[in-house]
């Protein structure tokens, strides 16, 4: 029996060869496909004469490719007047496309189920659409449908791989792999770039991706530019600049998807200095894409908002991931530039986005001496040490009223900071408690920060059981509720807490500094006990030790609760990681003699804090400390900070919450 729709073969693709050549009123219609003319289509229209198809499949070819959904229904219904139902194959082929990439899936597939005949086009655009559109399953199921009547082609299976990343889905993945090996179109380049693609998306490493791009007989600048994603996503940055140099060595080039990725892998400040050469070199340093990638990636490893500006100023023209870009890298250590900058993003008639207003609300959580105040007092009222509240509570609320946004927990947990570090706690559980959708780690985490510093126990015992309830093996909530006990000389409930803590199996995240001399990284963990220069460097920290004492350095030992002697308290507090990569970095003296930078896991508790600022000043040296909340730069006794993140603080809400919210440790981290 006959199958009720016939299917034909890939030269149906083009048009039959029987067609005339289009008269002069399709002539004039065609002349309407440029972007400037498509609005005045209508008018073509007035005259009753035939219009050829071939006219309206240029038509719906460019409504496609400018996804000009409500025209293409126009042309869509004008066609059903003036020619037979149904289209030839061409015509319908290009009106399929029009619905498929506009977004209009279900009249795409009715079109797809109408036509009496169709061909791998016909299919592969549907295919696409549904890729396209995140309709994952859908995408797959045509895939099977359509291997009775049609082996895919190349971009068929492209098309599929591409749903798979999108969907996660390896074992469906390796299914597509293996139909693409049986019809000998695995070497295809097209097949080959969207395998990496789809392996480095799936499994989160990258044996499987870069066994593909190894055995590629055939490899363009997307295989590359593939791979060095991949390497990048899996977090396998140092392969990700390592492949990026061989490419160079390859004459391959490099385009704006590659500078993106592998400045996006850079993991120093000399690594971003070595790509903004070629930047800079090919120009790309004038688009807003690389330029953001540069921004972001200089803010993470700890270069100077100079740095940043520098690029930021460069781009011709910008867009709202842009701003919020050098709103990031002002945020932590300029506040006020931050706010500033949200100002006049929104003089120049950007509107800001979820992750504009999260970065302006933590900004504003970051204000908390009366210097800050007043270097915005034309914006808002001065609010001394209690940061700038009213107008982080007017941004909050101006986000569903003015913009239309809907907070999400982000923007909660930058809320609950402010109110939090101001000591308005009654009103940060209020908000928790009036959210719409369920309070995570890092909003209960922020108000459990802000109970430390308050010392206020009720509403603490109620964040810490929340946390304890979300992640029963995290340390915050039993090392936060500690410690509050303590502060609170309540000795006792302190001891058990701990002790619950340790017959539950939870243990605390070890403290780990890392520090770059020589393009090697050098990793400090609390005593470095397995140091092979460890005598060395303690009688290095004994000497700076026993110098900073003489300038006003106390050892601030009520910071270790645990019950143990004086002297082994300092001890304790005198070895952590930080302070020893600082010593180490001392004894080097190719180190010594820069600006020393330090990369820390936890956050810096206060003792190392006032040990490092005393530092900076008895060295007169910049050190720069980037811990896990923020960057802090010791410049002459000074930090960048103002100490107004030491007792509590919010995790960077732009980075994976699961990670930054084990930075709520209790101080001193390292003990």
């Amino acid at each position: 029996m006959a199958a009720a729709v016939a299917t034909t073969t890939l030269s149906d693709a083009t048009p039959p060869p029987c067609l005339s050549p289009p008269d002069e009123y399709s002539l004039r219609i065609l002349r309407l496909c440029a972007p400037d003319q498509l609005p005045h289509i209508h008018s073509a229209f007035g005259s009753p004469s035939a219009v050829h198809p071939s006219a309206f499949a240029a038509l719906f070819h460019a409504c496609a490719g400018r996804r000009l959904l409500f025209l293409g229904r126009c042309l869509h219904r004008r066609m059903l007047s003036l020619l037979p139902w149904p289209p030839d194959l061409f015509v319908a082929n290009h009106l399929l496309n029009m619905y498929a990439k506009c977004g209009r899936l279900d009249l795409a597939r009715r079109v797809f189920e109408e036509m009496p005949r169709r061909n791998l086009v016909s299919w592969t655009a549907l295919l696409s659409g549904f890729a396209q559109h995140g309709h994952h399953d859908d995408c797959f199921g045509l895939l099977v449908d359509m291997l009775p009547h049609h082996l895919p082609n190349e971009f068929a299976l492209a098309t599929a791989l591409s749903s798979c990343a999108g969907a996660a889905r390896g074992f469906r993945g390796r299914q597509v792999h293996a139909l693409a090996s049986k019809i000998s179109l695995d070497a295809n380049v097209f097949v080959g770039n969207a395998l990496i693609t789809m392996y480095s998306s799936c499994y989160g490493q990258c044996d499987d991706s870069w066994a593909v791009f190894r055995t590629m007989p055939f490899q363009n600048l997307v295989t590359w530019n593939s791979m060095i994603a991949g390497f990048r996503q899996n977090g396998q940055l140092d392969r990700s600049l390592e492949l990026f140099a061989e490419m160079q060595r390859g004459g391959f080039g490099f385009d704006r998807a590659t500078l993106v990725s592998v400045i996006s892998s850079c993991s120093c400040l000399q690594h971003c200095r070595q790509l903004h050469s070629p930047v800079i070199k090919t120009c790309y340093d004038h688009e807003v894409e690389v330029a953001t990638a540069l921004v972001k990636a200089y803010s993470i490893v700890g270069g100077g908002t100079d740095d940043c500006y520098g690029v930021f100023s460069g781009v011709r023209e910008h867009d709202i991931v842009s701003w919020t870009g050098i709103m990031t890298s002002f945020a932590e250590q300029l506040p006020e530039e931050a706010v500033r900058l949200f100002c006049l993003l929104r003089y120049k008639d950007y509107n800001p986005d979820r992750y504009t207003f999260s970065i302006v609300v933590k900004a504003c959580s970051g204000f908390a001496t009366e210097r800050h105040c007043s270097a915005v007092h034309s914006l808002i009222e001065k609010s001394g040490h209690s940061g700038l509240v009213n107008e982080g509570r007017d941004l909050f609320n101006s986000m569903l009223k003015a913009y239309g946004i809907t907070p999400q927990l982000d923007h909660f947990a930058c809320m609950v900071d402010i109110l939090g570090r101001a000591g308005n706690l009654q009103e940060a559980e209020d908000l928790i408690n009036q959210m719409a959708v369920e309070p995570d780690f890092v909003v209960w985490s922020a108000l459990l920060g802000a109970c430390r510093k308050h010392k206020e126990a009720r509403i603490a015992e109620k964040a810490a059981q929340r946390l304890m309830e979300l992640k029963p093996k995290n340390s915050i909530g039993y090392v936060m509720m500690s410690n509050i006990h303590y502060d609170r000389g309540n000795l006792e409930d302190a001891s058990f807490i701990r002790k619950d803590m340790k017959e539950c199996g939870v243990k605390k995240e070890p403290g780990l500094s890392w520090i770059e001399i020589e393009n090697h990284i050098h990793r400090f963990s609390v005593g470095a006990r397995h140091h092979p220069q460890r005598k060395a460097i303690y009688a290095e920290l004994n000497r700076l030790v026993d110098s900073l004492k003489e300038i006003g350095y106390v050892v601030d030992t009520r910071l270790v609760h645990h019950e143990t002697q004086e002297e082994h308290k300092e001890e304790r507090l005198l070895h952590h990681s930080e302070k020893l990569a600082l010593v180490f970095a001392l004894m080097n003296t190719s180190a010594s003699k820069a600006n020393l930078k330090i990369m820390k896991n936890l956050r810096i508790c206060e003792d190392c804090h006032k040990f490092f600022k005393l530092a900076s000043s008895y060295l007169q040296k910049e050190i720069i400390v980037r811990d896990a909340n923020r960057f802090h730069h010791f410049v002459d006794g000074e930090c960048s900070c103002v100490q107004h993140e030491i007792i509590a603080g919010l995790p960077n809400s732009g980075g994976d919450a699961q990670t930054f919210a084990a930075y709520h440790e209790l101080m001193p981290q390292d003990i």
